[in-house]
């Protein structure tokens, strides 16, 4: 058999004295569903190819097809097991008329002979199950898009969870170009193997070729009309399962990618969408339905994550919000995340360190938040009562306490376990914006408490009384701003002021030391107190924002921020238990401007008023927000949901509408039969009508796509119109 050959030769070492050289070679082909070579053997040139069973079965002699073929494929998919199937072709026996380099593929791949299947076993991973429990007790959805068969997707899917148990699970399958129909799918036994064979035993066979075994069925999904296809019931139509499904059943659907073809391209937009939200596995699809899914799930709303290892995975891959290769081949280019294991349990860590990156997010937004307000509320009521801040106290504020804590905040690790509820996803969120006012309203009430307590001890000299009994302390007028003696917040102040002051002489102010830019008194009795109080209140929102562990873990288990909240609490207390007596008093008296003459009894119960602001602030934060809002945030999302309308309204409004043109439909057809011409008289109990289809083309049944009908009954100063059948609802 002399054949020209100009491909280039790639040989294949087998043993040490039998080469196989591969002279053409049509890699696989999602369409085709199969790939073949051309090889050298020692019996000449062999055409080989394997693919899937139904791909296979086209392009073989039907005559080398056993009855049995489709039955026994489907008995091992339904097992979970992968069945490629086998043929091999000689060729001609004048050889092909063009050279193998440019010889075409389909010239190639037909009138075959079957050599057999080949059942490969594929079992999942110890973890997949695990993963997949994980995601739906946080109520994420999992569906499966995958180019494998549909029994054994279904047998993964039931292996897996995805598809309930307590549900039935439907599969639509059609011919591209043809109808789609369904058929219920039940579970497997073991046992079942040999009883399914034993039935297929004397099944009658068909193939594509009409001419050979005659017609084949029009409802054979798989292409074999055996008895296997009708051991849980007859093919149903689409319409018949739309109306189950919108009825209520709880069933779980599984399609392929010919009958998703079909949906899209033949029937309303409504259903289609329907189709993929409804929808938990998706067989036999080729690359661009799976982007094609993925790009209308979110269309629909939805945040998706995506996860594949393979060249027609990238397509969905590129697509998704979230993109995970579990391989370093093509898919590790076009995906943001590649999983270094190569394991599915990335997937959840993926979304663990996600939500864990908008909490954070979120929790540092709040914190930035607070922060300013609360040194603005400081600095504001220092400014109304004559007094100040030192540029040393911002500093201290901002670098030592604000600035770490703020840093380290963030380094909190990621929950392992996903919850159901979703981190918000909007700083107007109810859960973020309570959380702010909350803490704004404690921190201020506590603040005040501080105030009012030292208005009313003994000890305490305000800045007026200060200023009377130290003239001309400034070497200028104090500005207008700072004039505020007689205002009304002062005799507010003063009026609560029961005590009459005991300290005469007051305290001493010297103009060198107390007084910034000659011009605001910072070393005063409201300063230091205020100032000293303030910084348990950045400490407190920061450990209260800090607790919550639905996103993050525990606050114990970030070590730093930890360590430095205890060192800024120690040295804040510190600063607070420092008595006048004490050495230290006159470094600090110099470095932030500290006024002598607060007691150790206010002392100590000053910081134990912040200990008290730091409780309320947690008890808020822990539980208020993150237990009660969160319940109620819930609660008015599931109201919501329940009242928006779903898929399963707009389908029955759907078929409503599909319904009601149909009957119009075989109104007009009536019309047509019984007038002969469109626009013929048509007597009605006497009266003279004139009836006008506009559109020619006959709308289709119930869910197909509607065209534009529109009649006009006319008839003395009498004219209605039916045309509100175009257009989505």
């Amino acid at each position: 058999m002399n054949l020209e050959c100009n491909y280039p030769i790639l040989s294949t070492l087998i043993s040490s004295d039998k080469t196989l050289i591969v002279h053409k070679r049509f890699d696989f082909d999602s369409h085709l569903q199969r790939t073949s070579v051309v090889i050298s053997t020692p019996q000449g040139l062999m055409v080989y190819a394997k693919g899937s069973p139904d791909a296979i079965r086209q392009i073989c002699n039907p005559r080398s097809i056993p009855a049995d073929y489709a039955a026994v494929h489907r008995v091992y998919a339904r097992r979970g097991f992968y069945v490629l199937a086998c043929a091999f072709r000689a060729p001609p026996a004048k050889g092909w008329v063009m050279p193998l380099s440019t010889i075409r593929r389909d010239s190639v791949e037909r009138d075959m002979v079957f050599c057999g299947l080949m059942i490969l076993g594929n079992p999942l991973k110890d973890e997949a199950a695990g993963v997949i429990t994980s995601l739906q007790d946080a109520k994420i959805r999992n569906i499966i898009i995958t180019g494998d068969g549909a029994l054994t997707t279904i047998h993964v899917a039931r292996s897996l969870g995805i598809v309930g148990s307590n549900k039935i699970l439907c599969l639509l399958d059609g011919e591209r170009g043809g109808e789609v129909s369904y058929k219920e799918i039940g579970e497997e036994k073991e046992s079942d193997l040999s009883q399914r064979m034993e039935m297929t035993e004397s099944a009658k066979f068909t193939t594509r070729d009409d001419n050979f075994f005659g017609k084949r069925p029009k409802n054979d999904v798989f292409g074999s009309a055996t008895t296997l296809n009708r051991i849980n019931q007859d093919n149903r139509t689409l319409e018949d399962l739309v109306r189950r499904c919108t009825a209520g059943e709880e069933i779980d659907l599984a399609i392929t990618g010919a009958a998703l073809d079909i949906i899209r391209d033949s029937f309303e937009e409504t259903l289609f969408n329907w189709a993929i939200e409804r929808t938990k596995i998706f067989a036999r699809a080729t690359p661009n339905q799976k982007t094609n899914i993925v790009e209308r799930l979110i269309k629909q709303g939805c945040c998706v994550a995506m996860c594949g290892d393979g060249t027609n995975d990238c397509g969905a891959l590129k697509s998704a919000h979230v993109g995970i290769a579990l391989s370093n081949a093509e898919a590790s280019i076009v995906a943001p995340f590649t999983s270094a294991n190569k394991s599915i349990l990335d997937v959840s860590h993926v979304l663990s360190e996600g939500r864990c990156a908008l909490e954070t997010s979120f929790t540092a937004f709040k914190y930035m938040t607070l922060y300013p307000i609360i040194q603005l509320l400081l600095a504001a009521t220092l400014y109304q009562l004559d007094s100040g801040m030192s540029n040393s106290q911002y500093l201290f504020d901002d670098l030592f306490i604000v600035l770490f804590l703020a840093m380290y905040m963030p380094y909190t690790g990621p929950q392992p376990r996903l919850i159901h509820d979703r981190p918000p996803d909007d700083l107007f969120s109810p859960l973020i914006l309570s959380s702010i006012l909350g803490h704004i309203l404690i921190n201020i009430i506590f603040f005040f408490i501080c105030l009012l307590t030292l208005l009313n001890q003994t000890w305490y000299c305000p800045v007026s009384t200060a200023l009377k009994l130290n003239p001309n302390p400034m070497s200028e007028p104090p500005p207008p701003i700072l004039n505020l003696i007689d205002n009304f917040l002062i005799g507010a102040i003063a009026n609560y002021t029961m005590i009459p002051f005991q300290n005469e002489t007051c305290y001493t102010i010297n103009p060198q030391t107390d007084l910034l830019n000659n011009l605001v008194l910072i070393s005063t009795h409201e300063n230091t107190v205020l100032w000293l109080f303030s910084h348990f209140q950045f400490a407190a929102v920061a450990l209260a924002l800090s607790l919550p562990v639905n996103y993050r873990r525990p606050v114990w288990t970030n070590v730093w921020f930890l360590l430095h909240l205890v060192l800024a609490s120690g040295v804040m207390i510190g600063l607070v238990e420092t008595m006048d007596d004490h050495p230290a008093f006159s470094i600090l008296k110099y470095m932030f401007g500290l006024r002598e003459g607060v007691t150790e009894g206010f002392r100590t119960s000053l910081w134990i008023l912040a200990g008290m602001n730091a409780v309320m602030c947690i008890v808020w934060e822990v539980l208020v927000v993150d237990v009660f809002i969160r319940m109620w945030v819930r609660r008015r999302d599931a109201n919501s949901g329940s009242k928006g309308e779903d898929g399963n309204i707009k389908i029955r409004k759907l078929l409503i509408r599909g319904a009601f043109v149909q009957y119009l439909s075989s109104v007009v057809v009536a019309a047509k039969n019984s007038a002969g011409v469109w626009n013929s008289r048509w007597t009605n109990r006497g009266s003279p009508w004139n009836l006008k289809m506009q559109d020619e083309e006959m709308a289709e049944p119930l869910v197909g796509k509607s065209q534009i009908v529109k009649l006009e009954l006319i008839s003395t100063g009498v004219s209605t119109s039916v045309d509100e059948f175009d257009g989505p609802f």
